[in-house]
């Protein structure tokens, strides 16, 4: 049986309320007993969906004095440990170190202006703007202002009315500065402030006496208690406990709906966009349904509606309960359960766990359980009357005691899957997962195999309105119109030709549509044209478990493992069109998003989830159109934090080109279902569009120009719920070199070096070609000089007294081979004369066959010993010509050709110290007391000088000169 629902009384007299005659009382609270207790007998078990903010959740403290919803959109909570603001997402918390007077702050009020005041338990005032807390200290008219600690503010235009230490009413004016005290009444420490038109009331608290209300100039008394519906004001709730009844009045004029109260622990009642709400000690009631949300907390109960969100506060913090028609169930332990099947029987509603019990969910207790009867459930039909549960062993029957027993039938037949029914009275067809399809008649026991096919293992059967037998396999779905006594031919129906999909449910409804789920999604088949319904268009996950049609035939109930969608479909010319309804998550109060079942019954739709039970209680719900708030700040340039209150007229320099922005998309319903995009203009062109996820969005190395950003915000799964940002606006400015008169000087300036350079490098030029011809005659006059020192005087004199010696000793084979190689020398000689450049292999033959001559002419007095410890080929190695013999010659004749008393020794080692450069050491164990001729330290000069002027890659040679004890080292190094 459906709740209840209570008829709103006519208007009372007008204010104040008058006494009831005690006859007339007593009657009608009688009256009033018995239909509230119809209503609460009806709805027991009933309550609402809530979530809990607190401390743990965000807020500063679990003691919440008060909650106000600002002009733009942010929602404020005054607690004991400072005040916080709440964009539905995240907080910014303020207290003492931000400004407050004190942390424990007790009221919030917006005036006109924009200004949030804060009342806290301190004599001073404060208030938020733009960014900042104002106290004493920043704002000096403040200095002035002393009120009740902890007491309430209200304001009409310009003037902050509050109640001084001293009981007296006060108003400051914010434009003038003026401070005017009202002395003709003594004000009352606990108050309320109430406005009636123009006239402003503060009424005292007190629930044992006569309500008193005081004004500028006047006084009156009421026997009724007098609270405010916040967040309007001018909305009241007039209580008279003394005759155990209510009303609503706007400002303080005659009610407009009066109700009586019966329950006890009655405190107060709360009228909102219709919604009557009774508090009581340890629940809050909604009058019109019966729902009740159970509570406690301390004092007297503080409720605030704001958003279509009730908050109210508890002893752990806040209760934000949604205006939304979904109720919750639980067993009496109160914890979650897996659900997996409901049905109706005898005009109450079961449910069956995952612990196969079954349960009645009006009662929330179990009512039987299966035991080891069952170990896993596939199936449920039911049609109102029967009720069969699938297993994979048998099918049963839970009769009117809701007992369950086995159906008759073949032992072989096992692993069922599902179990639909036919066209034909008392005719089913069962879906058997290892032996096919079956044809059952439960009334004459008849049971027919119309095929066995192992490999195809059905999942899920039924027969249309046109006799066709339609099945699912794992991945494919077929159907066949020959069936009558076995299945001999069938055809593929395929639903998505890219990828296998796993069909779970086929149903069809009145219109002769197929309707098949699936893991992609609800694939619909009207005959003609198949259509895909999933997550690209109107789902909220393609993973579907059950489908449910409406009996009304214009919409289907979606199950999926991500929510529940309500999709409208209809008819047009060109087939069929699908429009979605509404959609429901855990963020609208769903215990949880996997859904398992669902059950219409008596105008509600059950769902049974992962973790409980809901109930839809307005089938055609639909969140109204909204316009989300969306505010951006600049957050940090360039890495730094700054504050920007204002998005007009913000430059920036070049260099300051990193920003990040902050933003606060304000939406409390549905916060998770939120999606914002944020678009970036340049010069009013689009240059960027990024879907964002948090709260903040940087921008980096952004080029001069004239920027705007704007933030649009969309419910994703409501189209007329969206919103947009104020575009904010912003100015990079042209960096230096890019002005007129940055580029205009560069010009000049290159212009001027271009010239300066131009001369130069003519000069260069010219200076250039004269150090060439210099250096060419230098080495000209060098290899000059080389040919000289080659051509050595002495040497020729002393070859041919050598010769002269072979002669005369008429040793004509040995004067034969002296000359011959005396001349193959000189020839050697004159023709590295014409050349600059010479191998190293030909250059170390040259020096043998000078060693050889000098070895004869000294009667082969010493030895040389040569080293080449190079691995590259020697004919690739290039180095000057007429380099190393006078080097060799030093070592022969001031070296080894002086010794008497041993035998000489020159030893010759070829390396390449780096990649690029040749190393030639010569070294010999001569003395050192006889030093080089001038002629030969000529000879040594040029080869220095050669070397200062010959580079290559860079790089320079060298030559050093080291005598010792015990002979001499001369190091040449060689570019290559």
């Amino acid at each position: 049986m459906p709740p209840t629902r209570s008829a709103r009384s006519g208007l009372m007299s007008r204010f104040p309320v008058p006494v009831l005659r005690k006859a007339t009382f007593i009657f009608s609270w009688l009256l009033s007993v018995i239909v509230v207790l119809l209503c609460y007998t009806a709805t027991e078990g009933q309550t609402l969906t809530y979530q809990s903010l607190s401390a743990e959740t965000g807020l500063p403290d679990d003691q919440v004095y008060y909650i106000m919803q600002d002009t733009k959109g942010f929602i404020w909570f005054a607690t004991r440990n400072g005040v916080c603001r709440w964009d539905s997402r995240h907080f910014e918390y303020f207290t003492i170190e931000n400004g407050l007077p004190n942390n424990e702050v007790t009221f919030i009020y917006e005036d006109a202006a924009g200004r949030i005041w804060f009342s806290c338990y301190s004599k001073e005032l404060s208030y938020y703007y733009q960014g900042a807390i104002y106290n004493r200290t920043k704002d000096k008219y403040l200095q002035n202002l002393e009120i009740i600690p902890g007491s309430k503010l209200t304001a009409t235009g310009d003037e902050l009315y509050y109640v001084t230490p001293q009981k007296k009413l006060a108003s400051y004016n914010s434009n003038t500065h003026t401070i005017h005290t009202y002395s003709k009444f003594d004000m009352p420490i606990w108050f309320y402030f109430f406005q009636q038109k123009d006239k402003l009331w503060v009424m005292g608290i007190d629930r044992e006496k006569d309500s008193k209300f005081f004004s500028k100039d006047d006084t009156f008394s009421s026997r009724s208690f007098f609270q405010p519906n916040y967040p309007d004001v001018t909305s009241v709730t007039a209580i008279d406990y003394r005759n155990r009844e209510y009303s609503f009045r706007k400002n303080l004029d005659s009610p407009f709906f009066s109700m009586r109260y019966t329950l006890p622990g009655f405190q107060w009642a709360h009228f909102n966009k219709g919604n009557v709400l009774e508090i009581y000690k340890t629940m809050l009631l909604f009058r019109k349904t019966g729902y009740k949300l159970s509570t406690t907390y301390n004092g007297f109960p503080l409720l605030f509606a704001l958003n279509d969100i009730f908050y109210l506060v508890t002893t752990k913090g806040l209760l934000s309960c949604k205006q939304v028609p979904i109720l919750e169930y639980r067993d009496e332990s109160g914890a979650p359960e897996k659900l997996c099947f409901l049905f109706q029987h005898k005009q109450k509603v079961y449910a069956i766990d995952a612990k196969f019990r079954i349960i009645d969910i009006a009662a929330r207790k179990q009512v039987t359980a299966f035991g080891s009867k069952m170990q896993l459930i596939y199936d449920l039909y039911t049609d109102g009357k029967q009720r069969y549960l699938v297993s994979p062993g048998a099918i049963w029957k839970i009769d009117d005691a809701l007992a369950l027993f086995p159906i008759p039938g073949k032992k072989q037949n096992t692993n069922f899957k599902a179990l639909t029914p036919g066209q034909k009275e008392n005719e089913f067809f069962s879906a058997n997962g290892v032996n096919g399809l079956f044809r059952l008649n439960f009334k004459s026991g008849q049971v027919r195999h119309l095929f066995k096919n192992g490999l195809l293992a059905p999942r899920t059967v039924l027969e249309d309105h046109q006799y066709r037998l339609w099945f699912a396999t794992q991945n494919k779905v077929y159907y066949t119109t020959r069936y009558q006594d076995t299945i001999n031919s069938f055809r593929e129906f395929i639903l998505d030709a890219k990828a296998p999909l796993f069909c779970s449910q086929i149903t069809e409804d009145q219109g002769g549509n197929l309707f098949f789920v699936t893991n992609g999604g609800v694939f619909v088949y009207d005959g003609q044209k198949k259509y895909r319904v999933d997550k690209s268009n109107l789902l909220t996950h393609n993973n579907c478990n059950k489908l449910l049609l409406d009996p009304g035939g214009e919409s289907f109930w979606v199950a999926t493992q991500m929510g529940l969608n309500h999709i409208r479909y209809t008819r047009s010319g060109n087939g069929l069109h699908f429009e979605p309804i509404n959609k429901f998550l855990e963020t609208d109060g769903l215990h949880s998003n996997v859904i398992n079942d669902l059950l219409l019954y008596n105008n509600r739709l059950y769902i049974a989830t992962n973790k409980g039970v809901n109930i839809l209680d307005d089938l055609g719900y639909r969140p109204p159109a909204q316009q989300i708030p969306v505010y951006i700040t600049l957050d940090a340039v360039n890495g730094r934090a700054t504050r920007a209150p204002s998005a007009k007229d913000i430059t920036l320099s070049s260099s300051q080109n990193n920003l990040t922005l902050k933003f606060s998309a304000i939406y409390f319903t549905r916060r998770d279902r939120l999606k914002i995009w944020a678009c970036l203009y340049r010069n009013e062109k689009l240059i960027a569009k990024n879907s964002i996820t948090g709260d903040k969005i940087d921008y980096y190395s952004l080029s001069d120009g004239n920027y705007k950003l704007v933030l649009y915000a969309c419910d994703q799964d409501y189209a007329n719920i969206k919103g947009s940002s104020a575009p904010y606006s912003f100015t990079i400015l042209v960096p230096y070199y890019k002005t007129w008169w940055f580029v205009g000087a560069m010009i000049l300036l290159l212009a001027a070096t271009g010239t300066a350079l131009l001369y130069f490098m003519m000069r260069r030029r010219k200076q250039r070609e004269l150090d060439r011809l210099t250096l060419h005659a230098r080495l000209n006059e060098s290899n000059l000089k080389s040919l000289q020192s080659q051509m050595n005087p002495h040497f020729v004199f002393n070859s041919l007294n050598t010769l002269q010696h072979f002669i005369t000793g008429k040793d004509e084979a040995g004067a034969l081979d002296f000359l011959s190689e005396f001349s193959s020398l000189i020839r050697e000689m004159l023709e590295q004369s014409v050349h600059n450049m010479i191998s190293l292999e030909r250059e170390l033959h040259f020096l043998k066959q000078y060693i050889h001559l000098e070895s004869v002419r000294f009667k082969h007095s010493f030895t040389v010993s040569w080293h080449i410890l190079v691995d590259e080929d020697l004919a690739d190695i290039s180095i000057p010509t007429m380099l190393l013999q006078p080097i060799l010659e030093n070592a022969v004749k001031h070296g080894v050709s002086h010794l008497n008393d041993r035998a000489g020794s020159i030893s010759v080692w070829f390396e390449l110290q780096e990649e690029y450069l040749l190393r030639v050491t010569i070294r010999d164990n001569g003395t050192t007391l006889h030093k080089p001729t001038h002629g030969n330290a000529i000879a040594i000069k040029v080869i220095r000088d050669r070397l200062s002027l010959y580079s290559l890659r860079g790089a320079r040679g060298s030559y050093t000169l080291t005598l010792g004890n015990e002979g001499a080292t001369a190091i040449i190094t060689i570019p290559i």
